[in-house]
């Protein structure tokens, strides 16, 4: 049985999501260009990619609701203040700095500045109002679960003080917000096929539709269940334990078919799917023996610690994207991607690394020392 201390097998899958997200924004590349080969590697990286975000909800339920359930276990209450203040400066800093950052670049370059579009980011309501950058909408996501997921545990807390399950009806809620996702696919998305993509959207008001918190919430209280069942109920994870590689099967059956266009679906059903493929997998992987032994590898150490710094990667992956594409606009117009994608790949992971050891370790390491994890709950 696995311990309560640091999966880094869960790291493997931060890097998955990283690397799916990276695929997911470079420039299309196409079998006429590159040849068949590496044509049809670009097309499964593209189709794949699609699926980092909803990957990283999942994970983010799941250890940030660990991070509560945990301290629950051990002081039998939860100190929100102290939750709440760790997650800011997990979070904040590094985030603002893109931000500040971004611009003090257009001033100095004399952009057309849209500070309501600032504005959006700095109050994380990126997903409901333009923001500055196209992909910090899922930030504003999980922030919005960060601040309801207390909020809800402590009411629960009150309501049930005297239960030995005091949370015991956050599995009917995670249930119901799958359910009502899938209503709701229904009631916005009604075009099938390619055209769930976003990217597709012709006025924000739709785009919204795919990215709003309360369309896409679920896959965080999917992964916030899966924790629940681990940390207080742990041995209902076994019938996906002692058969593991049967419901991995399951689990790439569900995407396969919508990844490859095998099935027409509407809106963000496919996003459905890969909540319930990747809860799975979050199952799978916290007591997968092989996947831990692969991240004490020389290769696995390597993605494990990419996956440790995927936080300030994703912030900075677009940043590095629309700087590249101005010195390489010409070979992106003549279709030529290729060394394009190579170097955004690689330099997204160089700055997001940098930027992480610039400004997201050194404010972690004071965020330990002042406000430390194991303190005694007030």
């Amino acid at each position: 049985m696995q311990s309560e201390k640091r999966l880094p097998a869960l790291d493997l899958l931060r890097f998955a999501a990283i690397f799916s997200t990276i695929a997911t924004h470079s420039e299309i590349m196409s079998a006429s260009q590159y040849g068949d080969i590496i044509g049809t590697i670009s097309y499964i990286a593209r189709c794949g990619s699609i699926f980092g975000v909803p990957l990283f909800f999942v994970l983010s339920g799941f250890l940030v609701s660990g991070l509560l359930f945990a301290e629950y276990k051990k002081t039998d209450n939860l100190n929100v203040k102290r939750f709440l203040i760790r997650r800011g400066l997990k979070i904040y800093p590094a985030f603002y700095f893109l931000i500040f950052s971004t611009l003090i670049f257009q001033l100095i370059y004399g952009s057309e500045i849209l500070y309501e579009n600032y504005l959006a980011e700095i109050f994380f309501v990126q997903n409901y109002f333009p923001g500055v950058y196209y992909h910090t909408w899922s930030l504003a996501v999980e922030e919005h679960f960060y601040l309801t997921l207390p909020l809800l545990l402590i009411i629960l807390l009150r309501i049930n003080r005297t239960s030995p399950e005091p949370f015991r009806l956050l599995k009917p809620i995670a249930v119901c917000l799958f359910i009502w996702s899938i209503i709701f696919d229904q009631i916005y998305f009604q075009i099938p096929g390619a055209d769930y993509a976003p990217y597709l959207a012709e006025t924000y008001t739709t785009y919204t539709n795919y990215i709003a918190t309360h369309a896409r919430i679920e896959a965080l209280f999917l992964g916030m269940l899966v924790s629940y069942y681990y940390h207080f109920e742990r041995e209902k994870l076994q019938v996906v334990w002692k058969h593991p590689v049967i419901w991995l099967t399951v689990a790439a059956a569900l995407l396969f078919p919508m990844i490859f266009n095998l099935v027409q679906v509407p809106g963000l059903s496919i996003y459905r799917a890969a909540d319930i493929s990747f809860v799975t997998v979050l199952i799978v992987s916290v007591n997968s023996i092989k996947l831990t032994n692969f991240a004490e590898s020389r290769l696995g150490r390597f993605l494990t610690f990419l996956g440790q710094h995927s936080y300030s990667i994703y912030l900075w992956h677009m940043a590095v994207f629309y700087t590249l594409r101005y010195f390489f606009e010409n070979e992106i117009k003549n279709g030529q991607t290729l060394c394009f994608n190579l170097i955004f790949g690689v330099a997204s992971f160089v700055v997001g690394i940098a930027f992480s050891k610039l400004i997201e370790i050194p404010v972690l390491k004071l965020r330990d020392k002042y406000f430390p994890k194991d303190a005694q709950t007030r």
